[in-house]
């Protein structure tokens, strides 16, 4: 039986660095020789452990509050490279907001759904009434999947 491998600041800062550079978590997690598992594991804890600050319930120990900073800090991480990312194409791509829609939804799959963009969550109200009208709801759709996006993406705004 193997010994468990201790979450450290010097992991943690490892992992981050290379999330921000936009190195999946599996190789991220490799490189700093953690297996993917340990790395879900940690994530999966600190989110529960975040979840129930919101409650009034804090880590009980320095290991529980290590692997809540963990979960906190990927998700930072995360989102700067996300960030970084939708800079960098409206650089090179600025009227193809699609392809950074398609890009996003791809890397972050839960985040940028295609059942979102579809308008799928939406409530039976927005739906077409049957008389014609679903060509323009879904470009109403569509639309608003664009603005969203635009809004998430400020150099994109100002290059368009």
């Amino acid at each position: 039986m193997s010994a468990t491998l201790k979450l450290t600041t010097d992991i943690i800062k490892k992992i981050c660095e290379l999330l921000r550079e936009g190195m999946l978590p599996r190789f991220a997690a490799m490189e700093a020789d953690v297996s993917l598992r340990s790395y879900h594991r940690w994530r999966k804890k600190g989110k529960k452990l975040f979840e129930k600050r919101d409650i009034g319930e804090n880590p009980k120990n320095p290991e529980e509050d290590m692997k809540m900073q963990f979960f906190i800090e990927t998700e930072k991480a995360l989102g700067a490279y996300d960030k970084t990312l939708g800079i960098e194409y409206a650089k090179h791509i600025p009227k193809s907001w699609q392809t950074i829609a398609w890009i996003r939804q791809h890397r972050f799959p839960n985040d940028y759904r295609k059942s979102a963009v579809d308008g799928e969550d939406e409530d039976e109200d927005d739906k077409s009434d049957g008389n014609g009208d679903a060509k323009e709801t879904q470009k109403k759709k569509v639309e608003t999947a664009k603005k969203n996006i635009m809004e998430a993406i400020p150099t994109l705004n100002t290059l368009n």
